[in-house]
């Protein structure tokens, strides 16, 4: 007994789930409505997976998509196999599967064993099925797109929140009408976005954040991941967790924090690797055009949301590391760039532009030190320099250098960086 109507409130007459503001991959999602690929949405816990599904509910309905057409089933909480929760659903709805198109939403499929063979098999067997996943563990979920999913499934990675959509959700959308009005507005808003990057939490005091936080990180370290990965130590997820998020941007060498913690080198990459396809770290390596010497430099890493810091050290994370935090998730980088002489540059786009941020009112000539290193070692003519509340280019040893707020960099940064990648300004 699965209690399929439970998880199926849609199917009474008249119900609608109700969740008006959407975020900006719904538009996404929408668009593999009428994909006869897998649909699997990935992300951390609370970053709105469910409510993104049941918003797709609710457009299937107004679009004239029977009810019992459409199945919901969370594997977060309800029990069962894939194949015994969509029998149930078929036996219970008198809806055989082989009639007419429907809509099968299963969320947190990472929990059962075989969910990517079970998938595979409707997938391959009922061609009328739409079928929808989502997942918190990205080894998981990669692990099974590869093995029995390969060319059949779409995947789409869901984040924090982004700042145009707290704005959205703190009902401050006007905000972004003439952005130029309001840049001590946006700069503040900013700022607490950097402290409340769920939705839940946009208009929480920051009293309330802490406990939010923790409870969201507990789950995951203390359950979660001793359900799907061999770890016998969950307190050392949590001590690696608050060494990173307490220092976001960390170097880490494995064999030295192995010697730090007592624990062997094995354990400790072990952990970080379940901590990162768990979707709690992001790990960033040392720029090179030689992938092998990328993978032998040191890394950095850093926690997936910025309000990890606030978890782990409430008091003494400087605004400057938030920020660089938060751009570093926000272009899902890559690389960084230290050369020989300890010039760095935090980010290194896609498109190979350099990304510094350096978050005060006051930009000093040796803040241009590390791009301009960058830059002329790689050939590159252009790169960003992300501030406090500064705007301007500067021209230095004919390299183009454009100075940006950090609010400003936040609502159109990978749209900037494509622009002047573009124009060869």
């Amino acid at each position: 007994m699965f209690y399929i109507e439970d998880y199926n409130l849609h199917w009474r007459q008249g119900f609608k789930y109700n969740f008006p503001l959407k975020r900006k991959v719904f538009s996404v999602l929408k668009g593999q409505i009428d994909s006869r690929f897998i649909t699997i949405l990935y992300g951390q816990r609370r970053t709105g997976k469910t409510t993104l599904f049941k918003q797709l509910i609710d457009f299937l309905i107004e679009s004239g998509v029977r009810r019992y057409d459409i199945f919901y089933y969370s594997f977060d909480e309800g029990s069962g196999s894939i194949r015994e929760v969509i029998r149930e659903y078929e036996g219970r709805a008198g809806n055989p599967l082989m009639e007419g198109h429907k809509y099968i939403f299963l969320d947190e499929v990472q929990k059962l064993e075989n969910w990517s063979s079970d998938v595979k098999y409707f997938y391959d067997f009922y061609p009328g099925l739409k079928i929808f996943l989502s997942g918190s563990s990205s080894l998981f979920i990669r692990k099974g797109t590869r093995e029995s999913l390969a060319g059949r499934c779409v995947e789409i990675k869901l984040g924090t929140l982004e700042f145009d959509e707290f704005l959205m959700f703190r009902g401050l959308n006007d905000l972004l009408e003439e952005t130029g009005y309001h840049g001590e507005a946006l700069k503040f808003e900013f700022e607490k976005f950097l402290k409340r990057p769920y939705v839940e939490i946009v208009n929480s005091a920051e009293e309330e954040i802490g406990s939010y936080v923790s409870s969201l990180l507990d789950k995951v370290i203390y359950i979660d991941i001793p359900e799907i990965f061999p770890v016998d130590e969950p307190p050392l997820l949590a001590r690696l967790m608050a060494i990173i998020s307490s220092r976001p941007g960390i170097y880490l060498e494995i064999q030295e924090i192995a010697k730090e913690l007592g624990r062997s080198r094995v354990t400790i990459s072990n952990y970080l690797s379940y901590l990162r396809e768990s979707l709690l770290i992001h790990k960033v390596y040392s720029y090179s055009s030689n992938l092998l010497t990328s993978e032998k430099k040191k890394k950095r890493f850093y926690p997936t949301s910025t309000a990890f810091c606030y978890r782990y050290a409430p008091g003494s994370i400087e605004l400057g590391a938030l920020v660089e935090t938060s751009f570093v998730l926000q272009l899902d980088a890559r690389f960084f760039y230290r050369d020989s002489l300890q010039r760095e540059v935090d980010i290194i786009s896609e498109q190979l532009i350099p990304v510094e941020i350096k978050y005060r009112s006051t930009i000093f000539p040796k803040d241009f030190r590390g791009i301009l290193a960058f830059m002329r070692k790689n050939d590159i003519d252009r790169g960003v320099l992300i501030t406090q509340d500064i705007e301007r280019t500067e021209v230095i040893q004919n390299k183009r250098i454009y100075l940006m707020p950090a609010w400003k960099f936040a609502l159109r940064g990978e749209e900037f960086l494509r622009e002047i990648k573009s124009s060869g300004q």
